[in-house]
């Protein structure tokens, strides 16, 4: 089976891993994998190096831009592009299926590129739902282009078949972003800040804040609201992490980085990668902001997560996560309960469940029909 993988971000590229391991030790399979979208910037370093050094598969680049804009106009520009590029690569390599991850809008482009040239779509992580986010509609449109659903959780499932998928091609298998912290040895205290260049403090934070897209006129208050809260804690170690590139990315990074230049415990990383990124937070406490990885990943590792805003809203949540309202009040109330004792027992009772995902992946993909999975027809409830 020619299996084609796309990777747009290195989030996605993070959960990918383990399956890509497996299946390169399958002689079932042959593989490429399509390196496009976020990985390009050199706002996040470049992540595609990453892809490049971490795998030995037949990796091809889909360059999209130059440009690092976020704004509307730049997003369109650089979706007029990749839909260009993309159908002459499909054509050329002609994949039996085509496996991709989660909500980007370059996932969205390639699967409706995809469908249009009648090649059948694995989708991952369909099903969830974030209500602040365009990604939402993005998600949730891949899943009516996609031919086979691959989810977290049977909850997601149910979702799938309200929007009229078929629910004999829906199937629950766990997480691979939790599975592949499970697999990988990571990097010690010493060698990463040898390697990262700073020194972890008693206390250390994780700070990941994307925007919230559908409330784009907010984006620079409500970061400023946040920045403002976590100012006074100074005995915390703040360890940032670039946003997404979407709609007002450019107003968080800049306003971090005026905030690491004057506050002198915070660091700031544009990419660290998905080990490196769970090294960090095995030596922190936890995370805050609102990204996926606080919600999905880092209850596994028995941290907290303090989930600001609605970005997430709508995701199942562990009791590990602390959902709050972006506000002065509700941000400082978070990070004083959850160094109180009992939050941290009430952490180490987290029971998340590993799947063996990436063996029911290779499973799923082996018994498709590749001939029957293209018809696609609305299912009434």
């Amino acid at each position: 089976m020619r299996v084609l993988f796309i990777t747009t971000s290195r989030s996605d590229y993070g959960i990918l891993e383990p399956l890509l391991r497996k299946i390169k030790k399958d002689k079932f399979f042959q593989t490429k994998i399509l390196v496009t979208g976020e990985h390009n910037s050199k706002i996040h370093n470049k992540s595609k190096n990453l892809v490049l050094k971490n795998n030995k598969l037949n990796t091809s680049i889909l360059k999209i831009s130059d440009r690092e804009g976020s704004n509307p106009k730049d997003i369109l520009k650089k979706s007029s592009i990749i839909l260009s590029k993309i159908f002459y690569y499909l054509k050329s390599i002609n994949p039996d299926i085509i496996l991709l991850v989660g909500d980007r809008y370059e996932t969205f482009l390639v699967s409706y590129a995809s469908m249009v040239c009648r090649i059948p779509i694995a989708h991952l992580h369909g099903g969830e739902k974030t209500v602040a986010s365009i990604d939402d509609a993005m998600r949730h449109s891949i899943s009516k282009m996609a031919n086979i659903h691959l989810v977290e959780r049977l909850d997601y499932k149910r979702r799938l078949i309200q929007i009229g998928e078929d629910r004999s091609k829906i199937f629950v298998v766990g997480s691979l972003g939790r599975e592949n912290i499970n697999n990988t040895k990571l990097f010690s205290k010493k060698y990463l800040e040898k390697n990262l260049k700073f020194k972890f403090f008693d206390k250390n934070i994780i700070f990941t804040y994307h925007p919230e897209t559908l409330n784009s006129d907010k984006i620079e208050k409500n970061i400023k609201i946040i920045l403002k809260s976590i100012k006074n804690y100074n005995n915390i170690r703040f360890i940032f992490t670039s946003p997404n590139l979407d709609v007002g990315s450019n107003i968080i990074r800049k306003n971090i980085m005026k905030f690491i230049k004057n506050n002198s415990n915070a660091v700031y990383f544009p990419s660290l990668g998905s080990k490196k990124y769970f090294s960090v937070l095995k030596y922190s406490d936890g995370v805050i902001g609102n990204s996926s990885s606080a919600i999905i990943e880092v209850p596994f590792m028995k941290k907290f997560s303090i989930n600001i805003g609605n970005r997430q809203k709508g995701r199942f949540t562990y009791s590990s996560v602390i959902n709050i309202k972006n506000s002065s009040k509700e941000i400082k109330n978070a990070i004083n309960l959850v160094y109180q004792k009992k939050f941290s027992i009430k952490i180490k009772k987290n029971k998340v469940t590993l799947r063996k995902t990436s063996n029911k992946i290779v499973g799923i993909l082996k018994k498709i029909n590749l001939n029957k999975i293209l018809f696609k027809e609305f299912v009434d409830l």
